[in-house]
């Protein structure tokens, strides 16, 4: 469960980081929802990870 909630948080924050670079050097604009989506749920699996640490 730990490297799975470890794995998750920083792929969706990178994911949601690289999503927003790309899309912008396409010339395309912008999907702040989406990529907003994806960075709170990597730092909601981040958070479970660091508060629950202990019993995971």
């Amino acid at each position: 469960m730990k490297r799975f909630l470890s794995m998750a948080g920083v792929s969706f924050i990178i994911s949601a980081f690289l999503d927003l670079l790309w899309q912008t050097g396409m010339g395309k604009p912008a999907q702040w929802l989406r990529d907003g989506a994806m960075f709170a749920a990597g730092v909601a699996c981040l958070y479970i990870l660091f508060t629950q640490r202990k019993r995971l």
